[in-house]
């Protein structure tokens, strides 16, 4: 069957989580895990579950804002603490969003570069950042590669001068702050005045 045209956008929430596996949520493996709110979002949502990630997680976040395969985007691997991330010549998914009247955010990881200010977030289409910048902070203390990497951007183009170190962080578990900042974004976000992915 045809799937009627929407007559104004929908709002987009992606969520990807790493080390997930396919049958991790509730609605795919019968109750054994209780994931309620998935499970919500799956009945409500579009379930897109005939794609594939590689075993890594760089790879696969940029296929995602590229809608380019790894070995396009350059991207093949895990991003280590090296001067590298998805070229800036590559549009992403929030650019093109941006375009059509959407307001974008990016929560969690980043994990894309971050060894020159143009390749963070805010400068790749995203109206706000907040997040590590690199793969592997602690859930407690946002330390990774022995430095504290936890980012509060609250603007497009938030370079030095507006990005904050939200040292308040330390010691609350990242993923609670993360789902907290996602609904604050959701909570606050003006319907009127463009939609939200």
């Amino acid at each position: 069957s045809v799937l009627p045209v929407a007559t104004t956008p929908k709002h987009l929430l992606t969520v990807v989580i790493d080390d997930l596996g396919f049958d991790d949520l509730g609605f795919r493996n019968g109750g054994q895990i209780d994931t309620p709110n998935f499970n919500h979002l799956h009945q409500q949502g579009i379930d897109i579950n005939a794609y594939y990630v590689q075993p890594s997680c760089s790879p696969t976040r940029a296929t995602i804002l590229t809608g380019r395969k790894p070995l396009h985007t350059g991207i093949n691997f895990w991003l280590p603490n090296i001067a590298a991330g998805l070229s800036l010549n590559e549009v992403t998914l929030a650019n093109v969003l941006n375009k059509r009247s959407y307001t974008s955010h990016a929560v969690g990881k980043w994990h894309l570069g971050f060894h020159k200010t143009p390749y963070t977030p805010t400068f790749r289409g995203f109206a706000s950042f907040y997040g590590y910048y690199e793969g592997s902070a602690d859930y407690f203390t946002n330390v990774t590669s022995g430095g504290y990497d936890f980012h509060d951007e609250p603007q497009m183009f938030c370079g030095p001068g507006c990005s904050q170190r939200p040292w308040g962080a330390r010691g609350e578990y990242s993923t609670n702050l993360f789902t907290a900042r996602a609904v604050k974004i959701i909570g606050e976000h003006n319907l009127s005045q463009s939609n939200l992915f």
